[in-house]
């Protein structure tokens, strides 16, 4: 295990500021301890907390992870506050998007993850998810979206994180019971 955390350590940086060391180290923990199946994350960028989960699947040997993003602009700006919109608005998420695969084929996770490059609301989520992950747009609407909903719903008795402290409250009620609801905290845009 320590070869998987310092590994991820070494790996982190390079998916930008959005997950601290505690986060990675964290998400990958659940991989190790729940022995996900199938795991979603809704909201990716350039993969700085899918990565370290794929490691730790690619470390146990078991489970595949769904990564849902649009990496669009319009997706990107809705509900944000001004200083938010303005630099997601002007950020290349096309660059974020071939980051991330660039990533995924690097560490040699390519053939453990499906790409849904679309909205949340706009990909059908598996009917069963082991382990979901929540960190898309951090706007008030966010965590209650038709995409994020019917992924909790999927969920079923399986662990739910939302990196996003004032989600957590509506998420946990759509989410739970049964499952296991975990927040963790999350980055602005840089600069706000």
């Amino acid at each position: 295990m320590r070869a998987l955390l310092a590994e991820i350590e070494r790996v982190l940086p390079d998916g930008g500021e959005w997950c601290t060391v505690d986060k990675a180290h964290g998400l990958a923990a659940l991989v190790l301890a729940f022995r996900p199946r199938i795991t979603v994350e809704i909201g990716v960028w350039q993969g700085g907390s899918l990565i370290p989960m794929l490691l730790a699947m690619k470390h146990t040997g078991k489970g595949r992870a769904i990564a849902i993003d649009p990496w669009a602009h319009d997706a990107s700006v809705a509900d944000q506050t001004a200083p938010n919109a303005a630099w997601w608005g002007n950020v290349d998420h096309g660059a974020a998007y071939r980051k991330f695969l660039a990533r995924l084929e690097l560490h040699e996770l390519l053939h453990l993850c499906t790409i849904c490059h679309r909205s949340s609301d706009l990909c059908e989520p598996p009917s069963e998810i082991d382990l979901l992950h929540v960190d898309g747009n951090h706007g008030p609407q966010a965590a209650t979206s038709n995409g994020s909903a019917r992924a909790c719903r999927s969920a079923g008795s399986s662990c739910s994180t939302i990196s996003d402290g004032r989600a957590v409250t509506s998420s946990a009620r759509t989410c739970a019971p049964p499952s296991s609801v975990f927040a963790t905290s999350t980055r602005s845009a840089p600069g706000s």
